[in-house]
């Protein structure tokens, strides 16, 4: 089965976000339990994501690759309807990944298994309606080189033991933090909680 220059469209208010979509399934069966071979790649408003590896429907179970190639966050997450999302106001993944969900990561039908690098460039977080300059978070780049990262709930359910990670490697370049504490306490976003004025008198920075 083939899905050949679809779009889907992700709605948030009036506002749409185009999805590309390209899509390949081999070797589908009628039998949820047997593998299918699943190749697909999404177009978001900037950048790819490729997909690719064996799926099985029940249980649900997914063994093989996941890329992003200079993916925009800021854009992928416009349709999300979460105030701190809005927060990233800039941010690129790149990202090769080895992706095991469900019981080939060997850690439980609801669990993951990640390896593989993942680089985030040109991060922003700020919210200048709310915290005007008191808060800003920003890099050039923070990079990740993942041995295994293991998440038990991936595919929902109760979580019983945290998110565990080893990393091979952490490059973060040019990092900048701005937080300001006022007589009132420290201005946050909104959307991270009730923040003090941001006109406030300043004191000493946390």
């Amino acid at each position: 089965m083939r899905l050949t220059g679809a779009t889907l469209e992700l709605l948030r208010g009036d506002e749409a976000t185009p999805l590309g979509v390209d899509a390949e399934v081999r070797s589908l069966s009628s039998d949820a339990g047997a593998r299918s071979e699943l190749s697909l790649e999404l177009t978001p408003p900037q950048g790819t994501i490729e997909v690719a590896g064996g799926v099985v429907q029940e249980p649900l179970a997914f063994d093989g690759t996941v890329r992003f190639a200079g993916v925009s966050l800021p854009a992928l997450l416009a349709p999300v309807e979460q105030p701190a999302a809005a927060l990233l106001r800039g941010g690129v993944l790149d990202a090769d990944l080895t992706v095991a969900l469900g019981p080939p990561s060997g850690a439980g039908d609801e669990a993951a298994r990640i390896r593989g690098t993942a680089t985030l460039a040109g991060v922003d977080v700020s919210d200048p309606g709310s915290a005007g300059d008191a808060f800003g978070l920003a890099w050039k780049s923070l990079a990740l080189d993942v041995r295994e990262a293991l998440v038990p709930a991936a595919l929902g359910g109760e979580r019983t033991e945290p998110i565990r990670a080893t990393l091979d490697g952490v490059e973060l370049i040019e990092p900048s933090v701005r937080v300001t504490r006022t007589e009132r306490g420290i201005v946050l976003p909104a959307a991270l909680g009730e923040a003090p004025e941001a006109s406030a008198p300043a004191g000493p920075a946390a």
